[in-house]
């Protein structure tokens, strides 16, 4: 993909399902994908208020990424963000917040 190839930071993101104790006993971790989805919520939203486009990319399959990074076995790919500021000139869109009458029924 080009904007892949032209973007200047790739940030690879995995997910921990489980850690492992010192004696190599799995520690369960709960809600890692939520947890995962929160944490990169608030780093797309951080980048922006730095005037940092981003692009959320999911390829699939994405196991080639686990191997391609050397991650260890409990890691699994979550996300591909692409990250850099925007192009000379980009203007991103303008996007107006719904009203309250745009997402609120009253019964």
């Amino acid at each position: 993909k080009p904007f892949l190839e032209e973007a200047p930071c790739l940030v690879c993101i995995f997910v921990q399902r489980h850690g492992l104790a010192a004696d190599g006993r799995k520690i369960a971790h709960y809600y890692p994908l939520e947890s995962v989805g929160i944490a990169t919520g608030f780093l797309i939203a951080s980048l922006h208020l730095l005037g940092i486009s981003t692009l959320p990319y999911t390829p699939s399959p994405m196991g080639f990424l686990s191997e391609l990074l050397c991650r260890p076995g409990g890691e699994r790919p979550f996300m591909i963000l692409v990250v850099g500021y925007p192009r000379e000139g980009y203007e991103p869109p303008s996007l107006a917040r719904k009203g309250r009458d745009g997402y609120l029924t009253v019964i």
